[in-house]
C-alpha cells in the first residue's frame, strides 16, 4: 500500500511539472494534461529589482539574499550592507540606511499586521547579536525595512496604540519610532514615485500599464550581463503576474516589441550563430527562431503562448511553429 502511494505521489508531482500544451521526451506527447498554475517567484525579483535601483551604488553597497540567521532555518530576506558608512543613498527609501540594513519583503497576499513586524525586528536583533565582539554591530548601524506593494492601515493603528509614532517624509515611506533602538521603516510600492521605482512596481498582478513602459526604458538603459541578469528575473515575475498586459503591448506597441527582442539580443545572437555554424542554407533565420523561442520560455511563456507568438508575429504556419517550439525546448508531439 505505501509503495503504491509513493508512485500516486510521483505521478501527482509530474503531472503539476508538465506543461498544457507538451509534455517531455518519453511523455503522452501533445497535447498533454494542463499543469497547476505556477507560484510566482516574488523574492529573487524583489531583489533583483533592488539591485537595478541601487546600480549606480554597487561598488559602495553589497545586497544579499536570504541572509541565514541560525541553523534551524531562521533567515532574513535581504541584506544590504554599505562598505563606506559615508556613502548617502540619494533614493527616498535608502536615506535612513545605515551600515547594516535587514529589508523584509512581503508579497501581495502575505499578511502583515503587528506580529510580523515584532517578527522583523527580531531579526534584527538576533542579527545584532551575532557580531565578531560585543556590539560589533552597533544599534546606530543598524535599520530594518519592510516592503509590500499596500500596507493596511490597520497595521499603522495597532503600533499606535502600543506606543509608536509614524511619520510619512516622502510618498510611499514610512518612518517608525518608539519601538526599537533603532530606526524603522516600511516602503509601500503603490505610492513609491512610479518612474523611479518601476521595477519595483511591475511585479504586481494587475501593474499599471504606465509602470510597465517605464520599466522597460530601465531595462535597456544599460548592457551589462549583471543588469541584464536582473532584469531578466524582474521581467519574468512581472510577465507572470501581468501576461495580458504584455500580450496586449506586444500586439499593439510596436516599440514594446523591440525592447523585448532587445532585451533577448543575446540569446537570439547565440541562437543565429548555432544555427549558421551548422552551414544551413536558413541557418540564420532558423536560428533566430530558436532564439526568439527560448527567449520567450525564459520569461515563464508556456509553449503554446509562444506557438501563438510565431503565428502571429512571424506568419509561421501553425504545424511547423508547434514543430519548432517542440524542437527547441526538446518537447515531443503526439
Amino acid at each position: 500500500m505505501e509503495l503504491q502511494d509513493n508512485k500516486e505521489k510521483k505521478q501527482k508531482q509530474s503531472q503539476k511539472q508538465s506543461d498544457p500544451m507538451y509534455t517531455t521526451q518519453g511523455g503522452k506527447g501533445w497535447p498533454g494534461k494542463p499543469s497547476a498554475p505556477k507560484k510566482n517567484k516574488y523574492h529573487p525579483g524583489f531583489v533583483a529589482g533592488l539591485r537595478l535601483l541601487l546600480w549606480d551604488y554597487r561598488e559602495q553597497v553589497m545586497i544579499e539574499a536570504e541572509k541565514w540567521l541560525s541553523t534551524e532555518g531562521i533567515r532574513m530576506d535581504v541584506l544590504i550592507l554599505k562598505k563606506d558608512h559615508a556613502v548617502n543613498i540619494e533614493y527616498e527609501i535608502g536615506r535612513v540606511f545605515r551600515t547594516h540594513n535587514i529589508i523584509e519583503f512581503k508579497r501581495p497576499d502575505d499578511q502583515l499586521n503587528i506580529d510580523v513586524v515584532s517578527k522583523v525586528l527580531a531579526y534584527a536583533y538576533l542579527y545584532k547579536s551575532q557580531g565578531i565582539m560585543v556590539n560589533s554591530i552597533p544599534y546606530d548601524e543598524l535599520t530594518a525595512t519592510i516592503y509590500r506593494h499596500s500596507i493596511p492601515r490597520k497595521v499603522f493603528r495597532q503600533l499606535e496604540e502600543n506606543g509608536a509614532e509614524i511619520k510619512n517624509p516622502y510618498p510611499g515611506v514610512y518612518y517608525v519610532t518608539g519601538l526599537s533602538p533603532f530606526p524603522l521603516q516600511f516602503l509601500e510600492g503603490k505610492h513609491l514615485d512610479p518612474e523611479a521605482y518601476a521595477m519595483l512596481r511591475v511585479m504586481i498582478p494587475h501593474a499599471e500599464e504606465s509602470d510597465i513602459r517605464y520599466f522597460k526604458e530601465i531595462a535597456i538603459r544599460n548592457k551589462d550581463s549583471a543588469y541584464r541578469d536582473s532584469v531578466d528575473a524582474v521581467l519574468q515575475v512581472s510577465v507572470m503576474a501581468n501576461r495580458e498586459m504584455y500580450e496586449r503591448l506586444r500586439r499593439e506597441d510596436a516599440d514594446m516589441c523591440e525592447a523585448l527582442r532587445e532585451l533577448f539580443k543575446d540569446d537570439l545572437e547565440d541562437a543565429e550563430a548555432r544555427g549558421e555554424a551548422r552551414g544551413e542554407a536558413r541557418g540564420k533565420a532558423e536560428g533566430e527562431i530558436i532564439g526568439i523561442v527560448k527567449a520567450y520560455r525564459k520569461i515563464g511563456r508556456t509553449p503554446s503562448e509562444i506557438v501563438a507568438i510565431l503565428i502571429e508575429d512571424f506568419h509561421m504556419q501553425h504545424d511547423t511553429a508547434e514543430k519548432a517550439v517542440a524542437d527547441t525546448l526538446g518537447l515531443q508531439l503526439a
